[in-house]
């Protein structure tokens, strides 16, 4: 079983590579939803699989950047704000080939300056719709 480190890990966002711009992500979770199914007298909770899945909240942190074409400003500051938005494509890579694709929204993005530091920035990214693992 072959191990990876943070230097095999690779973000697409709107096919721009962000990689060099991003020093944490929060992780990437799939979940099945489950409806309560415990009737009553059961002492114990039940659950049943609704069949619908979702994707959690993907959080990207890492120093600001305002280049205009490619940098984070550009890429992961326009925040999702209308129900025309168009989602953009985002791809996880994980070591060297196992992928996580979806679209995703831009819900929110913040620019956070600390004295004596180097401004950073976070972005979350809601996905919507299939997630598709390769």
């Amino acid at each position: 079983m072959a191990k990876y480190g943070s230097n095999s890990f690779i973000i697409s966002v709107a096919t721009k590579d962000m990689t060099q711009y991003v020093q944490s992500i929060n992780g990437f979770e799939v979940e099945g939803l489950t409806a309560d199914s415990q009737t009553l007298g059961d002492i114990w909770a039940e659950v049943l699989p609704t069949g619908t899945k979702r994707a959690s909240d993907v959080v990207l942190r890492g120093f600001y950047d305002d280049t205009a074409t490619d940098g984070v400003k550009a890429v992961l500051g326009t925040v999702a704000s209308t129900p025309g938005a168009t989602p953009v494509a985002v791809v996880l890579t994980w070591g060297s080939t196992n992928t996580s694709s979806f679209n995703a929204f831009i819900v929110k993005f913040t620019r956070i300056a600390t004295k004596n530091s180097i401004t950073e920035y976070e972005s979350v990214l809601r996905p919507t719709g299939v997630v598709t693992e390769a």
